[in-house]
């Protein structure tokens, strides 16, 4: 599965590093959500390809991801939709708690 991030409509990408442009896709396991990799071109991209690397490397799924703080503001909250994206076409969907997360704020 994959999940797609595009800054070019965040504002806080834009406030905070001067720069509004980039893509990312995180791919999951579709039985479970496990987070197997991931491919970002975006302002301070390194910052969150680490960060993507440890969850990986912990064996996280996209809902365990998105149970973790997103501080605002910062450009990582665009990966929740990403994340989020692959939470719903997983072949067993997380419960309504977890979907919940998906949702953006406002």
């Amino acid at each position: 599965m994959t999940g797609k991030a595009s800054w070019e409509k965040l504002g806080r990408a834009r406030m905070i590093l001067g720069k509004a442009a980039g893509i990312a896709r995180i791919y999951g396991d579709k039985k479970d959500g496990r987070l197997l990799g991931a491919e970002l071109m975006a302002p301070a991209g390194e910052h969150m390809a680490h960060l993507l690397s440890w969850a990986m490397g912990a064996g996280l799924t996209a809902a365990d991801a998105l149970a973790m703080p997103f501080y605002h503001p910062v450009p990582e909250e665009a990966l929740r939709s990403a994340l989020g994206q692959i939470l719903k076409q997983m072949d067993d969907p997380a419960p309504d708690s977890r979907m919940e997360l998906c949702r953006e704020p406002g």
